[in-house]
């Protein structure tokens, strides 16, 4: 090994039943282990849910992992998705005229 602790930036929603928003600088656990820390997050009017940022080692990066991210001392099932969890305004405006050729 060289010594090296590898992380990877991921994004995940947590799912905190509106209890409370992630805002960065939370721990990040895996089979009661400390694996990681957010870098930001808050409430996603977009999805709906409370979204975070996070560094995870290699091994949790995979899309669907799920993972607890600790929030005033209770742990919340946060799972890594795609990012972003938006469509941005280009991207929405291919997909409105994708949709009006096929009807059209």
């Amino acid at each position: 090994s060289s010594g090296i602790n590898a992380e990877y930036g991921v994004v995940m929603t947590v799912d905190t039943h509106g209890f409370v928003d992630p805002e960065g600088n939370e721990t990040v656990w895996f089979d009661n282990k400390v694996v990681g820390n957010t870098t930001a997050g808050a409430w996603s009017y977009n999805s709906n849910t409370s979204i975070c940022m996070a560094f995870l080692p290699p091994h949790l990066t995979e899309l669907g992992t799920n993972v607890y991210v600790e929030l005033l001392g209770r742990r919340f099932k946060a799972t890594v998705v795609n990012d972003p969890l938006y469509e941005t305004e280009a991207v929405r405006t291919r997909n409105m005229l994708k949709k009006e050729a096929a009807s059209g």
